[in-house]
């Protein structure tokens, strides 16, 4: 089945729901790195790592982990959203997933949460929606943290064309 929603954002976002890796240490801390040091850093994440890169706010995020926590840096390595989630995903609508302990939220692209974190998974937003996760199901929020679509299902993606499969 697949709930319908009327949006004049016709923007199809690919994003997939989001299950928490474990990372580790990796590479040296960033403040102490020169800047040749840092690009080589970088360009290493980037092509071993696979590390998901953002364009939000007319920034360039890219989602890191060192010593087992999650935040952003820019393009050149320098940390724009201080490591201190348990696990950080790229932006999506200028908010992106993140997670500490066993609850999930959003922050925006300064790195304030403005989507509390309270759920128990949640997925990217796309066409100004995203799937949440609480108490065992499935529903949507829209970017104001405002549950639309009532958790009631065993699973749910993202919308594409006004559509999201759900179960």
């Amino acid at each position: 089945p697949t709930v319908r929603r009327q949006t004049e954002n016709a923007e199809k976002m690919r994003n997939n729901l989001h299950i928490p890796k474990k990372c580790s240490t990796f590479a040296p801390p960033i403040e102490k790195m020169n800047r040749l040091s840092r690009i080589f850093w970088f360009a290493l994440l980037l092509l071993t790592v696979s590390l998901p890169v953002t364009m939000a706010a007319d920034r360039t995020f890219v989602t890191v982990c060192l010593d087992g926590k999650w935040g952003y840096t820019d393009e050149k390595g320098a940390i724009v959203i201080p490591l201190q989630y348990d696990r950080a995903w790229h932006f999506s609508e200028n908010l992106a997933p993140v997670q500490k302990g066993s609850k999930f939220g959003y922050i925006d692209t300064t790195g304030n949460v403005v989507i509390a974190l309270k759920f128990d998974g949640v997925g990217s937003f796309s066409e100004g929606l995203a799937p949440v996760k609480m108490r065992g199901k499935w529903g949507f929020i829209n970017t104001a943290g405002k549950v639309v679509i009532e958790c009631q299902y065993a699973e749910a993606w993202f919308f594409s064309s006004g559509l999201a499969p759900v179960k």
